[in-house]
Formats: structure tokens, sequence, C-alpha cells
């Protein structure tokens, strides 16, 4: 993103000039910042200048290298060093790669191989910096900071941040088999660095809180214009993906890490109040905009749900939900606002069926089984036949039980492999909603609830049998990818963690 700095450091002024020169060859990547004969000049302009890199001589008057090397580590362990020595000192050299030397170069000098040196050292600054910046970001996305102080590394750089959701946003861990988690893991996301190049940024990008979202930080030198609703619609055209659609949320640009916390948090409330239901939306963080808090059930969805009857000879449920998806639709409502109105549509809907028994549905069920309005409206449609015991224009039933046999059959034998929302749909030519309906009625327990009792009776058994097997390799062979989310399911279903669970083994 920056040149990377550098300061030369030779007691003999002829190499000095030739490091440098060599140096200069590559203005695009490296700046000279400064250059000394002795490490005490040195130790000065290291203070004045921050380098990223030093080139040292080993033996110099006032202060050696050694020495030059073991003062700057002490307030910039960061620094990287190369250091140059004869092949009478080779072994004094040696000694100083114990100190955290990143290269050495001997004399005489062969300084074509000064650039692959500094390309290599450049590359593992950047490896570097990227680690520790999305570590320092994801503490406060995870709101970790306080417990783990992390070191800012931000102090030069301005940043936005731009959180993007593939369909609705819910950290249900039952929808770990929804394809989107899948989506995102897979992404190819080397068109970034063309956008780096094109605007002299960084762009780092990680998963948040949600299953379907994906963060990118995007920094930049201080005090920089940076077109970010630029970037955000490049990203957004590189990122396309069938039947799900895509929202993006831009923050107010951060200058060098300060009040973090507060931008995410900014963040997340538009997340959690304004985020678009099936839109392909940019949304520009406002503050002005993002103080409404308090969520009503719209008049015009109210009306609508207070004339569904299913048990009036002029009531047609069918149209009643045409009109309240055409309200929200045209409205272009956000997915909070759907939640609210379905919350009402849910209860309204309940007390017009006393002998309903089960588990009632919930509106964040609903709403994230569906990618599109028209799903939404199926799923919605097939939740009220459940309530009202009446059918509703969906397709027909035909030996339900049977369906429903099968599906269990296909999850007893394929529960430690991928199972995605369309699979069901593929294999059995029922979508995931109805099929999670029918499912329920019959055994009592949904299909993704069933794959994770499946998953997680399965682990057990390898732990009780093995109780020193790596918790990588127990999450990989029961169907998680992912070890940290595997412990997250284990303890949410068992009430304790995995390693918990091998202590109590012991007892």
């Amino acid at each position: 993103m920056n040149k990377t700095r550098i300061i030369i450091v030779e007691d003999e002024p002829a190499i000095l000039r030739s490091i440098k020169a060599t140096i200069n060859r590559f203005p695009d990547k490296y700046q000279v910042a400064a250059t000394a004969y002795n490490g005490q000049e040195a130790l000065e302009a290291v203070k004045n200048h921050h380098p990223q890199i030093v080139i040292t001589d080993i033996k110099m008057p006032l202060v050696d290298g050694l020495e030059l090397i073991e003062e700057v580590k002490n307030f910039d362990s960061n620094i990287k060093f190369i250091i140059l020595s004869g092949y009478a000192d080779f072994e004094y050299a040696r000694t100083a790669l114990t100190l955290g030397v990143d290269n050495y170069l001997l004399k005489p000098l062969d300084y074509d191989k000064i650039e692959p040196i500094l390309n290599k050292i450049t590359h593992n600054l950047q490896s570097e910096f990227r680690t520790k910046t999305e570590m320092y970001i994801l503490d406060h996305v995870k709101k970790k900071i306080v417990k783990n102080n992390r070191e800012n590394p931000l102090g030069k750089y301005d940043l936005y941040l731009i959180f993007s959701y593939l369909g609705c946003i819910n950290d249900n861990i039952y929808y770990q088999y929804n394809e989107t988690d899948k989506i995102i893991s897979n992404l190819n996301l080397k068109f970034l660095s063309v956008i780096e190049a094109c605007h002299n940024i960084t762009i780092i990008p990680f998963r948040g809180n949600y299953y379907n979202e994906l963060i990118y930080a995007v920094l930049f030198k201080k005090d920089t214009y940076v077109p970010i609703i630029e970037i955000a619609k490049t990203i957004q055209n590189h990122i396309q993906v069938p039947d799900i659609f895509i929202n993006y949320i831009i923050s107010e640009k951060n200058k060098e890490g300060s009040k973090l916390a507060q931008t995410i948090q900014d963040c997340y409330f538009i997340t959690a109040y304004n985020l678009p239901f099936a839109q392909n939306e940019i949304i520009r963080y406002c503050k002005k905009e993002s103080n409404e808090t308090v969520i009503t059930v719209l008049p015009e969805s109210k009306q609508c749900i207070d004339q569904l009857n299913p048990y009036s000879k002029n009531s047609n449920i069918t149209e009643q939900i045409d009109f309240l998806i055409d309200i929200w639709e045209n409205k272009k409502v956000s997915q909070f606002q759907i939640q609210t109105d379905l919350d009402y549509l849910i209860v309204n809907a309940l007390k017009m069926s006393a002998g309903y028994e089960q588990h009632p549905p919930t509106a964040i069920d609903i709403i994230t089984t569906a990618n599109s309005f028209p799903t939404l409206k199926e799923t919605i449609l097939l939740e009220l036949e459940n309530i009202y015991y009446k059918k509703i224009d969906i397709a027909p039933s035909n030996d339900k039980q049977d369906l429903a046999k099968k599906v269990k059959d296909y999850i007893d034998t394929n529960f430690t492999q991928v199972i995605t929302y369309k699979t069901f749909y593929e294999i059995f030519g029922y979508n995931e909603k109805y099929i999670t309906l029918l499912f329920k009625e019959r055994y009592h327990i949904s299909p993704s609830k069933y794959i994770v009792k499946l998953r997680i009776g399965s682990a057990k058994k390898i732990l009780e049998q093995n109780p020193s097997i790596l918790l990588k390799e127990v999450a990989k062979s029961v169907g998680y990818s992912d070890a940290l989310y595997f412990s997250r399911v284990f303890k949410n279903w068992e009430g304790i963690s995995p390693s918990a669970y091998i202590k109590s083994l012991s007892r």
C-alpha cells in the first residue's frame, strides 16, 4: 500500500552510497528514509523516521550493529533488520541472528541480492500487518478488546468497514447447513488486489458475527480521499450469487482505529434495524437516520392481517398474503420490519387456531428460509396451513408420512456430509420449509436439529472411545469443517464444552 521505509547504517561511505543507489532503483516500492554512519546516529534516525527495515553493518564506531539492534528492539520490536558482515565476521553475524535479525548480506556485497531480500521481508511485513489488523478489528467485532488488549496497528492509517450480508441475517446455530456459509468460505477474492493497486489501499476481508456476514476493512494513508462508494460497487459487481441477495453497509471513516468499537456498533445497529430484505443495496451509515429505534407493525400490514380469517367464506388467504407481500416489496422494508409484521401475523393466526398443539413458528425462522419475496410468500402460506390445518394452494401432499420417513432415512445415512437447504428440493422435489413441517409433524424435531443431534451423538461416541483425539479431527469426522464452530454447537446442545465433556468421562 505504501512504500517500505528503509534506513541504511554503514560506516564506509562508498558502500552506503551503493546500497542506497540500488534501493533507489525501485522507487515505487522502497524509500530510503535516512542514512547513518554509526549506531548512535542510527538510533536517532530510527526514532525520527520510524522505518520498517534497517540495513546495518555489524562493526561500527560508537554503537555497533548488535547494540543498535538490541536498543531498537526494546522500543519497537516490529522493525526488521538486515545485517552486513564480512566473511571473517560470519560467526559474529550468526550470533546476531539470535536477536531477531531477518537476513544478512556478506561483504563484498552482491547488490543484486538486495532486492530479493527486501521483497521477502516486505511480503512478511505485509502479512504480519494484515494478520495483526484483522485480529485487532475482530476483537472489536466480537467485543473481546478489553480482554485481549491488543496493540493498535492502525496508528498510521484511516479505514472504512464494509459489512456485507448474503441473504437474511441470523446467528442461529441450526442454520449451519444454509448454503451461504459455504458460499462465503469458497469466495474467490483475488480481484481485491486489483482494487488495492488501483486506489493505493489495503483491503482485509474476514468473517463477522453472523454465518452469512463478510466484512471488508479498507485501509488507507491518513487524511487521504478514498472513493469508498465506488469501491463497494466494484466489490458488489464481482460478488453476485444466483438466487441470493447481498446487502452492503459502509461505516463512517474511522481515524487511526480510534473509537473502533463505536464504529462497529453503529453498523450493527443498521444491520439490525435497516437491513433491507430481498434487495441488493449499498447503505452508507448516517448517524441521523440511525437514531430511529422503534419499529411497529405497518398500518397497511395490520389492516391486511386483521382481515385474515380461515373460517370466513369471503376470506382468500392467498390473496391477502399476496397483498401483504406487495406492501413489503413496494416499500422496500427492512428484514426487521417484516419480522415485526410476521410476529403480529403469527399471534393472530394462533388466536384463531385453539387446537394448534405444535411448537409455533417464529418470524425469524420464516424469514431466514426465504431468499426472495416469492419464497417468503410460499413459506408463510405453508406455516399458515400448518396452523389453520387448512390447505392453501400448496403442492399436493401425497403420502406425507412416507416423505418424512424418506427424509429421515437420507439424513441417517448422510448426516456427516454437507447438507444445504437445496438438498431436499434436489432429492425430493419439495422445498426445505415444506419438508421441515412434515418432518416436525412426525418426529417432533426439525431436520436441522436432527442433523445436529446425530452429529453430536456421533462426536460423543468418538470422544468416549478416544479422549486424546484432536477436536478438529472429531469435528471433521462428524461433518464440521471448523473446530471452533463444532465446539460452539456441542456446548449449545450438551450444555458443556467438548473439553469439559472429556473431563467428565474420567470422573
